[in-house]
C-alpha cells in the first residue's frame, strides 16, 4: 500500500526564468514551416525544451539538433500538411535499451500550440512537481505522466484541459487533496490515478468522478481512499466499461449506486474491506466479464443472480466468509475460464452444472465445507489446466473422467474423504502433482 502521508517539492530551479523567455519566444516565433518540414519556432522551442533535460544516459535526445527537420527527431510527431509538432513522445523504449531521462520540464513546450498527444512516462524528474503550465496546452487529448517520479500535489489547473480523453497520472509520489478539479474534464474517457495519495480528497472523489459523463475507464487502486457513498442522487457514469477501486479502505457495504453502471464490464473491488452481503443486484450488470471481489469480509450466500451474468469469464470471491451453496446456475456461465472460490465457508455438493462450463482453465474450490462426490461432468472440461479441491469434505470414489483431462497441469484432492485407485491417463506432470496433493486423502 502506498503511504498516506503528504509531501511537498520544491519549485524547479530556473522556473520563473523558463516563463521570461518563453514570453519573448511567444512573440518572436515563426509560424511557417521551414524548407526542411517542422515549424522553426517550434523546432527551436524542443531545442530549449532539451536544455532542461540533464540526465539521457542512453542518448534518446541525440537527434534533437542545429536545423535538422524536427519532424524527424526521436519522440517527435508532426501533422504531414502543416509541420506543426501534434506528439510528444518521451517514454522509453526498453526493448532497444532506451533509459530514462530527467530534469527539468521547461515552460518552451507552451509554444508547440498544436500539440495533442504528451507521453512523459516513465522517466525521471526526480521529485519535482507536475508544472501547472502544462493546464494551458488546451489542444491535448492525451496526457500520460505516470511513473515518471514527479511529486507533490497534482496542480489543478490540469483541469483547464477540456479537450483531454486520456489522463493516466499513476504514481507513488503525487497526491492531492480537492479533486474539483476533474468535473471539468468533459471529455475524458480514460483516468488512471492509481497509487496517488487521495487521501485528503476522500471526501468528494465520488462526486467530482461522477460529473464524468463520457468515462469509460476508471482506475484508482491503492490511493489511501476511505470514503464511498451509499447512494447517488443521479448517476452520469453510464459510459463506464472499466471500474477498479482496489485496495483501499472503505469498510463498507457495497453501494447502491455500483448495480446501476450497466456498461461495465470490468470490476475490481478487491482487498477494499468490504463486509455484508453481495446484492442481487449483481445480476443487473448483464455485460460484466471480469469480476474481482476476493479478500474481503463478505458474508453472505453468493446471490443465484450471478447466473445472469452470463459474459463472465472471471470470478474471484476467494478469501470472504461466503457460506451456504455454490449456485446451480454456474452452469449458464459458458464462457467462464477461471472461477476462485476458495478460502470461504461454502457448503454443499459442487453442483453438477459446473461440467457445462467448458471453457473452463482452472477451478478453485480449496479451504471451503464442500461435501459429497466430485461430479464425473468435470470429465468434460477438457481445456481445464488448475484443479483446486483440497481442504474440503469430498467423499466417494475419484471419478474416472478425470482422465480426459488431457490439459491438466495440476490437480489438489489434498484432506478430504476421497476414495479409488489414480488412473494412468492423466498428463504426466498432472499425475505426479496428484500423487503429492492427495498424500491426506483416503485411496485404495
Amino acid at each position: 500500500m502506498a503511504s498516506c502521508s503528504r509531501s511537498t517539492h520544491p519549485v524547479p530551479r530556473h522556473y520563473s526564468f523558463g516563463l521570461w523567455l518563453t514570453s519573448i519566444l511567444l512573440v518572436t516565433a515563426a509560424t511557417t514551416p521551414t524548407t526542411k518540414g517542422c515549424v522553426e519556432g517550434e523546432r527551436d522551442a524542443l531545442l530549449d525544451f532539451k536544455t532542461g533535460i540533464v540526465k539521457d544516459p542512453s542518448s534518446r535526445l541525440s537527434s534533437w539538433q542545429g536545423r535538422v527537420d524536427c519532424c524527424r527527431w526521436s519522440g517527435v510527431v508532426c501533422d504531414n500538411r502543416t509541420g506543426h509538432v501534434v506528439e510528444l513522445n518521451l517514454n522509453p523504449d526498453y526493448l532497444n535499451n532506451e533509459t530514462s531521462i530527467g530534469g527539468e520540464i521547461r515552460p518552451s513546450l507552451l509554444l508547440l500550440t498544436h500539440l495533442e498527444r504528451l507521453n512523459l512516462s516513465h522517466n525521471d524528474f526526480g521529485g519535482i512537481q507536475i508544472p501547472k503550465f502544462l493546464g494551458s496546452l488546451t489542444k491535448l487529448t492525451y496526457l500520460d505522466l505516470s511513473w515518471s517520479n514527479f511529486g507533490g500535489a497534482i496542480p489543478p489547473q490540469l483541469g483547464n484541459l477540456s479537450s483531454l480523453r486520456s489522463l493516466d497520472l499513476q504514481s507513488y509520489g503525487l497526491s492531492s487533496d480537492r479533486l474539483h478539479w476533474l468535473s471539468r474534464l468533459t471529455s475524458l474517457r480514460y483516468l488512471d490515478m492509481s497509487f496517488v495519495n487521495l487521501s485528503m480528497a476522500s471526501h468528494n472523489w465520488l462526486q467530482a468522478v461522477n460529473m464524468l459523463s463520457s468515462l469509460e475507464e476508471l482506475h484508482l487502486p491503492y490511493c489511501c481512499l476511505t470514503d464511498l457513498p451509499s447512494s447517488l442522487s443521479h448517476v452520469n457514469l453510464t459510459a463506464l466499461a472499466t471500474l477498479d477501486i482496489s485496495d483501499n479502505f472503505f469498510n463498507s457495504t457495497f453501494p447502491s449506486w455500483l448495480w446501476k453502471l450497466h456498461s461495465l464490464s470490468y470490476l475490481d473491488l478487491s482487498i477494499s474491506m468490504f463486509h455484508g452481503a453481495i446484492p442481487a443486484g449483481i445480476g443487473n450488470l448483464t455485460g460484466l466479464r471480469w469480476l474481482y471481489l476476493g479478500y474481503n469480509s463478505l458474508s453472505s450466500p453468493i446471490p443465484i443472480e450471478i447466473g445472469i451474468c452470463n459474459s463472465l469469464k472471471l470470478i474471484d470471491l476467494s478469501d470472504n466468509s461466503l457460506f451456504g451453496p455454490i449456485p446451480a446456475g454456474i452452469g449458464n456461465l459458458t464462457g467462464l475460464r477461471w472461477l476462485y472460490l476458495g478460502y470461504n465457508s461454502l457448503s454443499s455438493p459442487i453442483p453438477i452444472e459446473i461440467g457445462i462450463c467448458n471453457s473452463l482453465k482452472l477451478i478453485d474450490l480449496s479451504d471451503n465445507s464442500l461435501f459429497g462426490p466430485i461430479p464425473a461432468g468435470i470429465g468434460n472440461l477438457t481445456g481445464l489446466r488448475w484443479l483446486y479441491l483440497g481442504y474440503n469434505s469430498l467423499s466417494s470414489p475419484i471419478p474416472i473422467e478425470i482422465g480426459n483431462l488431457n490439459s491438466l497441469e495440476l490437480i489438489d484432492l489434498s484432506d478430504n474423504l476421497l476414495s479409488g485407485s489414480m488412473i494412468d491417463k492423466i498428463y504426466d506432470k498432472a499425475y505426479v502433482a496428484i500423487k503429492i496433493r492427495i498424500a491426506s486423502s483416503t485411496t485404495d
